[in-house]
C-alpha cells in the first residue's frame, strides 16, 4: 500500500491517505481534536526541553514558577531541579523508557527516573505514547499523585505542507514524535493552552554527530542541560543488539524534527495560540523569539 501511494502524484497520494484517515475517524467516532480553554490552562505553559541552554534559563523558570504551568521531558526528574520546578506535566515519547530491550546504561537511568517519580508529592500528569501507557501506569501506580495519560500517536507521512497542516488541525494525523519537544507542544495544544513558552529548545544535536573514520560507526555526544557530554568512545548501545543508526537516518530524523516543528507553528497560529521561544540559544526559526 505504501509503495503504491508513493507512486502517485503528491496531491493524489495525500488525498488518498487523508481519505483513509477520515474514514477511520468516522468509524471510531473520534471527532474531538482540541479541548476548550478553561481555568486549568489559563496560565502560560512553559515547556522545558533537553537543550544545554536551559542551564542559562532555568533560574528564570524557577523564579516565575507561580505564574507558569510547567512541562518537563525525558530524564528531567533525574536532575537537581526537579523538586524546585514541580512540573504539572511530564512528557515521555521515546520508546526507550518502556522498552525491555534498553541497553544497560539506559536501564539504570530509567530505574532512577522511576524512583524519583515515585517520590513526587504534588499532583502531576505523566503523558506518554499509547504503546508505553500500560508499562508506565503499572510502574507509577504506587504514587496516587501521578495520573498517567495516553498521547495519541498516528502519524501519516504526508508530502505536501497544506495536507500536513490540514491533517493536524482536523485530528486526522498526529505529529511524528521524533523529538520529545514536539510531543510536549502537541499535548499543550490539545489540552487548550493559549500561550506556550519554550526553554532549552536548542535543536542543536546535529552539531554533535561524528563518524568514526575507520569503522564508519556514527556517534552523537548528546549534550543535555543536566548531563555532561558523553565520551564518544564510551557511548553504549541504546538497544541491546542494535547498532547505531547510519548517518542518512540521523539527518532524516533531524530534518523531520524541524519540519514537524514548522507544522506545529502553523497550526498554533491558526488556532490563535502564541508560542514564544525563550531559549537563550536555539536553531528553531519557526517560533517567535522572546
Amino acid at each position: 500500500m505504501n509503495f503504491l501511494v508513493k507512486q502517485l502524484p503528491v496531491y493524489a497520494a495525500d488525498t488518498l491517505v487523508l481519505a483513509f484517515a477520515l474514514l477511520y475517524k468516522i468509524l471510531t467516532l473520534n471527532f474531538s481534536v482540541r479541548a476548550s480553554t478553561n481555568a486549568t490552562h489559563s496560565k502560560p505553559v512553559a515547556i522545558l526541553g533537553n537543550g544545554p541552554s536551559l542551564l542559562d534559563d532555568i533560574s528564570t523558570v524557577i523564579n516565575g514558577r507561580a505564574e507558569l504551568d510547567i512541562y518537563v521531558v525525558n530524564y528531567f526528574a533525574n536532575s537537581d531541579y526537579f523538586t524546585d520546578v514541580q512540573p504539572s506535566a511530564y512528557i515521555l515519547a521515546d520508546p526507550i523508557f518502556w522498552s525491555s530491550d534498553a541497553g544497560e546504561k539506559y536501564k539504570k537511568d530509567n530505574h532512577k527516573l522511576t524512583d524519583n517519580l515515585l517520590k513526587v508529592d504534588w499532583k502531576m500528569t505523566l503523558v506518554c505514547r499509547e504503546e508505553g501507557y500500560m508499562t508506565m501506569q503499572k510502574l507509577l501506580l504506587p504514587n496516587p499523585n501521578i495520573n498517567v495519560v495516553k498521547l495519541p500517536s498516528y502519524w501519516f507521512d504526508l508530502r505536501s505542507e497544506k495536507a500536513n497542516i490540514f491533517a493536524l488541525r482536523l485530528g486526522l494525523s498526529s505529529p511524528n514524535y521524533v523529538n520529545v519537544l514536539i510531543a510536549a507542544i502537541w499535548y499543550a495544544l490539545l489540552v487548550g493552552s493559549k500561550s506556550i513558552e519554550l526553554y532549552g529548545a536548542d535543536f542543536s544535536g546535529f552539531k554533535e554527530l561524528r563518524v568514526d573514520q575507520e569503522t564508519n560507526r556514527v556517534y552523537s555526544s548528546n549534550t543535555y542541560f543536566y548531563k555532561q557530554t558523553f565520551d564518544l568512545a564510551s557511548v553504549k548501545e541504546k538497544y541491546i543488539g542494535v547498532g547505531p543508526k547510519m548517518i542518512n537516518i540521523r539527518f532524516y530524523q533531524i530534518w523531520l524534527g524541524f519540519r514537524q516543528m514548522y507544522f506545529l507553528a502553523k497550526v498554533a497560529e491558526i488556532w490563535g495560540v502564541k508560542i514564544k521561544n525563550h531559549s537563550s540559544f536555539s536553531f528553531l526559526d519557526c517560533f517567535d523569539r522572546k
